[in-house]
């Protein structure tokens, strides 16, 4: 059986454990060891995975085993090594030359080195042809410098030209606000250069403009224009039809020189063809052609020669810019080696430094030299493509030692280990030129991870059962396909359900993904098989399943009811292909299960008609996205912390594809923090406590002290003094926080729900028992009352006491004067809420109000939360099992256990361990609801090996033995009261500027806020405040330099590998080696491909963009957008609704805004004309594909019709629109004037839905009073 407490001390790099490459070597010289940290994320996630495995079948678990062992589900990762480009000269020379700006030198000025910046050739190629007016387009790698080319070029004209301060001369345009306010960010260290090398001020003028800004940041713009505008494409285009901003257009149309894309690669499909037709818009109207240039990191990489290549990227070019270009405008990287360039030594040369003890102290001459280090770059990093150096593809580990094994003829694991002691002083060199921008050969390693999904099994036993973990409908050779069906395991016992359908009529059993029911019906009956003949015995139905479930005739015959009959197992014959039979003539047997279960029967357990399948049975995992990227967040950055990283470094990024999954993502690690803090503390304060104990009266007290928690991480208090508040002060909040940690305690006691983080009682750390039970237990007058109980022997009583009470404590039916009354909660959330700030404070979501356990059914209106102790409930069904068991010729109907019930509850009363409440029933008649005194609850320490069952709630006819989940004990058990606080936020385009520059500046924890009265960083603070996740969508993707950033994450496969290449090259951007980490979904065919194919994401070809500008909607569209930028339409500056009349039926256009679209014959001859220019080089491509549409009459048509089709597309927006209106006013109605006490649960509903109306109306009517609503990446 491969239970969960099974682990092997393998390492998690298979491959290289096989072969001895890596032994859980110790870094050396203190140097951080990359593979050693890497071995260790993978082996924490492993060990999560398994903790939640338990499988019964020896066959099964023999495949799941050597699947985990061998790497399969996170295979040997790559490694791709980034090699150097050649650098030709110092910016100096071609300033000497005469070709650049003097001026240059000092704005390019290499402040690390105190030298003028060394260019690459490709720097030096682009800014040459920008120097003589030549449009260009460079494709190079990440690091590479591209924006140096275009920056350069036009500071070059700046200054060259003595223009400064005549108008808008470069438009910069990039696809995501992210990249322009990093921009603005280098920008502003070249000026900062420039003047502390000149003691001047920098002259030349930049800005962004986007939707970012307010109206009083963008109207000063208007006014005093910049020389330089970044911006983005969308934005360029509301520059170009808002009437309001044409000072801005009137700029460029006069004074534009230069107009840039950076990330061209981005612009693809209609987006592309939009931009190509918004640059031609531009280039009809400005006086000056102007210089286009465009940037991308990895257009085009494949098999194709360097001159094709190059024809691609040019045809690209044409396509966006709507000039001609030739290869000779198009500037690839190129690359040189870092190492000595000579030849690749022999291989006896090799071998003797292979058997040679690598020194990480060693100088980067030494290393420059060194064999094996020429030998790395010369044959794995680089290879050659007709007479260039290019990157070679990556490759695993185990493919460089065997080369390197094969040109030695040295044993594979010598050559390996050799290997990593090389690359650990490739890393420390780089380590020690961290100042310096030229690093050797910095490398990362590629790590995907597949998603655990299913087992799936052939039907049958013996050595033809296929067992596989891929998913499928057939498996084996084409004359014996036999269909595979998913596994799932009882989470009890152990035991595989196989998941089908049992078709009634066709006589077969048909896969079914597990919690699929879609194809249900009469003949067609979801389920489970359960193999084998012991699982169940039919004799004993009766004694172990529940009365209601069968019917007795007049003759007293017992049969199963019929709602229940597949509910029970039913024993059938089956055979490999799925046939099967009720009478025994196929060669397999076993028992059918309806879904969902109501009970198993491998284990015992009976469960509510309620409880979720998943809760019953699991797959070989329960981990989706979100579990997944939070347990490897979580050990990413508890292991760069155990490998000696300073907290300033203890950083992650992680994408995701879309802005929801960013927020959620960060929410779900936080949550989970907070658990794991909470829950670690109350271990630490259990470890602490006098008798290992806690109650309610010193709780607060212990945790607060395990947290360690300094007073500004709690405390919502500020001072302009920058001093520490009185003593008396500190106390208050204080105590308010103690508060708030009693009320997690006690929330964090309810029943455990959440599979994936299993609670401090499953993991045999806590265990809570009952103050002075065995006493009570003892108290036998006090229980004579009771039928059936009262006679039992003290030990047994207990034991049926303590699941009563553990009931009420499951159930969260709590009672404390102090914490949990309306009163006092109401008292305590307002004082937690005014002293507190998050996370130490509760969420709207987050419920403080016990239940109450009741009797009866109550009156209609009683505002309490109750839950039932009927006959038919959780302790019900229970009391009724164990009093059968107890005295058999005891008849229970709901008279008798009502009888019994109340005689329960008033002795348990009466020993002080319950609270009644007096409420009125359904039938207005006195009743009480109860609740469990919390001066009764103890908390002890567990023993780490006892889990405690939930007898209640769990009922079994067999014995059940849990075992704790070993990853979270050792979770819970870790002291993170001394370590960095864990802090995860997200990074979208929804962020207004002020928070994204708050994430960003957490997440650098280098700025001012993070420095010491000295100037050095203060790394308490950083430690206390920094953010260490920050969970992003593609905002972060393009061109985000975060220095010391050594790992990213993505939660997905990225869309295409020059996503994959952007993300993945955030990290190691300062020359150290970085990890690369990637979460790939089962239920994904995009996501198994690419785990697949790693190689093809990881270095794979990235096709050019393919843009159509002959499309008839495109080329509407922007006849339309010509119209409104000759014509103008005023009401559209700040929204829609200041073009219609909102007050009239129907919405129509204003008059106003009608009059302005009538035009003049001239107007309109203008406009046709306009439009001619701007497809002038798009006609032979209308012609050549037979477009017979577009002529002269189409053009008039579209023109003449434009106040017509301006009404009929707005319809939409004036649904929308209406409907936000009513939503508002409804939910203003209900906050305002409703019957809702403030602070109720209906109040804060009902104040939830406001909010959401207000947000529905401002997405229809974009920047109302001019501003913008809703922060975008635009």
């Amino acid at each position: 059986m491969y239970a969960q407490n099974v682990r092997t001390g393998m390492g998690l790099w298979f491959l290289s454990y096989r072969h001895g490459f890596i032994r859980n070597r110790k870094n050396l010289s203190g140097h951080m060891n990359i593979f050693t940290l890497h071995e260790q994320i993978i082996s924490d996630y492993r060990s999560y995975i398994e903790s939640f495995v338990n499988i019964e079948d020896d066959e099964i678990c023999a495949v799941v085993k050597n699947a985990l062992s061998d790497g399969r589900l996170w295979p040997e990762p790559l490694l791709q090594f980034n090699p150097a480009f050649r650098t030709v000269s110092n910016i100096a020379q071609p300033i000497e030359e005469g070709w650049l700006a003097p001026e240059l030198k000092d704005v390019f000025w290499d402040t690390r080195g105190n030298e003028p910046y060394r260019l690459y050739q490709h720097q030096q190629q682009a800014l040459k042809l920008g120097s003589i007016g030549k449009s260009f387009v460079v494709t190079s790698g990440t690091g590479s410098g591209k924006s140096l080319t275009f920056i350069g070029t036009v500071f070059n004209h700046l200054f060259r030209s003595n223009s400064i301060g005549s108008g808008i001369q470069a438009v910069l345009v990039y696809p995501m606000n992210a990249l322009i306010n990093s921009q603005i960010e280098e920008l502003d260290k070249y000026a900062e250069a420039y003047v502390a090398r000149t003691g001047k001020q920098f002259p030349i003028r930049y800005a962004s403009y986007t939707g970012q800004l307010r109206e009083e940041e963008r109207q000063p713009l208007r006014e005093n224009l910049p020389d330089i505008l970044l911006t983005n494409y969308m934005m360029l285009e509301l520059l170009l039809t808002r009437h309001r901003e044409h000072p801005l257009r009137d700029s460029i149309y006069a004074n534009l020189k230069y107009l840039v894309f950076d990330e061209l690669h981005t612009y693809r499909g209609r987006q592309g063809a939009d931009v190509g037709l918004l640059v031609r818009r531009i280039r009809s109207r400005t006086q000056h052609q102007p210089v286009c240039i465009g940037t991308s990191a990895t257009m085009v990489s494949g098999k194709e020669s360097i001159e094709q290549q190059k024809r691609q990227i040019a045809k690209v070019a044409q396509d966006l810019f709507g000039e001609s270009f030739d290869t000779s405008q198009i500037v690839n990287e190129v690359l040189t080696k870092s190492f000595n360039d000579s030849a690749v030594p022999e291989h006896s040369e090799l071998a003797a430094a292979v058997m040679r003890e690598v020194d990480l102290v060693e100088s980067s001459d030494k290393l420059k030299a060194f064999p094996t280090a020429i030998w790395l770059e010369s044959r794995i990093a680089l290879t050659r493509k007709e007479s260039s150096l290019v990157r070679n593809v990556p490759m695993t580990f185990s493919e460089i030692a065997g080369s390197l094994s094969n040109e030695t003829r040295l044993d594979k694991a010598a050559c390996g280990k050799h290997l990593t002691d090389l690359m650990q002083w490739i890393s420390a060199v780089n380590e020690r030129n961290r100042d310096s921008r030229y690093t050797y050969l910095p490398f990362k390693l590629h790590q995907f991870f597949a998603q655990t999904g299913s087992v799936y099994t052939s039907l049958g036993s013996g050595p033809e059962r296929i067992l596989t973990l891929e998913p499928g409908v057939f498996k084996g050779h084409d004359s014996d396909k036999k269909p595979i069906f998913p596994n799932v395991f009882s989470r009890a016992s152990g035991y595989a359900f196989i998941c089908c359908y049992k078709g009634i009529s066709s006589g077969t059993l048909i896969p079914r993904e597990f919690n699929s029911t879609d194809d249900e019906s009469p003949t067609m009956l979801p389920g489970y098989i359960i193999a084998g003949a012991d699982v169940w015995n039919p004799a004993d139905a009766y004694d172990l399943l529940p009365e209601s479930w069968f019917n007795v005739n007049k003759a007293g015959e017992v049969s199963i009811a019929k709602k229940y009959e597949d509910r029970v197992p039913r024993r059938l014959w089956f055979d490999e292909s799925g046939n099967f039979s009720t009478n025994p003539t196929l060669p397999y047997t076993g028992w059918f299960m309806g879904a969902p279960l109501l009970f198993d029967p491998t284990s015992g357990r009976f469960f509510d008609a309620q409880t979720s399948e998943g809760t019953k049975l699991t797959r070989l995992g329960s981990e989706g996205r979100s579990t997944s990227t939070t347990i490897a967040a979580f050990s990413i950055l508890t292991r760069l912390a155990d490998n000696g990283f300073d907290a300033q470094h203890q950083k992650l990024l992680s994408f995701t594809d879309n802005r929801q999954d960013a927020a959620l993502q960060a929410g779900h690690f936080n949550d989970f923090i907070k658990v794991v803090r909470l829950r670690s503390a109350i271990c630490h304060a259990l470890a602490t406590a006098p008798d290992k104990r806690l109650t309610y009266q010193n709780l607060g007290d212990c945790i607060f002290a395990a947290l360690n928690l300094s007073f500004h991480e709690y405390a919502n208090y500020k001072s302009d003094l920058h001093l520490s508040p009185p003593p008396t002060v500190q106390q208050a909040y204080r105590e308010a926080m103690k508060k708030y940690l009693v009320y997690l305690a006690l929330y964090d006691l309810r029943r455990g729900w959440r599979v994936v983080l299993p609670n401090l009682e499953q993991c045999a750390l806590l265990k809570v028992d009952y103050l002075d039970l065995d006493q009570i237990a003892g108290w036998k007058e006090g229980w004579q009352s009771v039928p059936v109980f009262g006679v039992l022997p003290q030990n047994e009583l207990r034991e049926f006491l303590f699941a009563v009470l553990e009931f009420f404590r499951l159930e969260y039916a709590i009672y404390s004067e102090n914490y949990l009354t309306e009163d006092r909660i109401r008292q305590n959330q307002k004082e937690i809420e005014e002293k507190l700030i998050q996370p130490w404070k509760f969420e709207d979501t987050d419920r403080v109000e016990p239940f109450h356990l009741r009797c009866d059914t109550l009156a209609p209106r009683t505002r309490l939360f109750t839950k039932s102790l009927g006959l038919t409930s959780a302790l019900g069904k229970f009391i009724r099992q164990r009093a059968r068991q107890i005295d058999s010729q005891f008849q229970i109907n709901r008279g008798s256990y009502q009888q019994l019930l109340v005689a329960l509850l008033d002795a348990l009363e009466a020993a002080d361990y319950l609270k009644s409440r007096p409420v009125r029933n359904a039938n207005n008649i006195d009743a009480k609801v109860y609740q469990l005194k919390l001066d009764k609850i103890v908390w002890l320490a567990g023993d780490t090996k006892t889990v405690t069952s939930d007898v209640v709630k769990q009922r079994s006819y067999k014995p059940v033995v849990l075992e704790p989940n070993d990853f979270f004990q050792r979770v819970y058990l870790s002291d993170f009261s001394r370590k960095k606080r864990l802090i995860g936020g997200d990074h979208t385009g929804q962020l207004s500027n002020e928070q994204r520059i708050d994430r960003e500046e957490r997440f650098r924890a280098d700025g001012e806020r993070f420095k010491a009265g000295d100037g050095t960083l203060d790394q308490d603070k950083v430690m206390r405040e920094s953010v260490s996740a920050l969970f992003c969508s593609p905002t972060m993707e393009l061109g985000i330099d975060i220095r010391n950033l050594s790992i990213v994450h993505m939660r997905n496969a990225p869309p295409n590998p020059a996503n994959y290449a952007q993300r993945s090259g955030r990290a190691g951007r300062s020359g150290q080696a970085a990890l690369v980490f990637t979460y790939c979904s089962t239920f994904s065919n995009h996501d198994r491909h690419y785990f697949r194919h790693k190689q093809e994401m990881v270095a794979g070809s990235v096709l050019p963009p393919r843009i159509d500008l002959c499309n008839r909607e495109l080329l509407t569209s922007h006849l339309n957008a010509v119209f409104l930028s000759e014509v103008g339409l005023n009401g559209l500056d700040n929204s829609l609704l200041g073009i219609v009349d909102e007050l009239s039926d129907g919405m129509p256009l204003k008059a106003s805004a009608e009059q302005q679209l009538k035009i003049s014959p001239q107007k309109f001859a203008a406009i046709r004309t306009q439009f001619y220019r701007v497809v002038a080089d798009v006609l032979p491509e209308l012609k050549r594909k037979g477009h017979k549409w577009f002529n002269d009459e189409w053009i008039d048509q579209t023109i003449a019709s434009i106040c017509k089709n301006l009404q009929l597309s707005m319809d939409r927006w004036r649904r929308l629109y209406r409907q936000a209106r009513a939503t508002l006013s409804r939910a203003t109605q209900e906050s305002e004037s409703g019957p809702y006490s403030l602070g109720s649960k209906e109040y804060k509903q009902a104040k939830r839905n406001q909010e959401h109306g207000t947000l529905q109306l401002d997405l229809p009517t974009p920047r109302l009073h001019g501003r913008a609503n809703q922060p975008s990446e635009f």
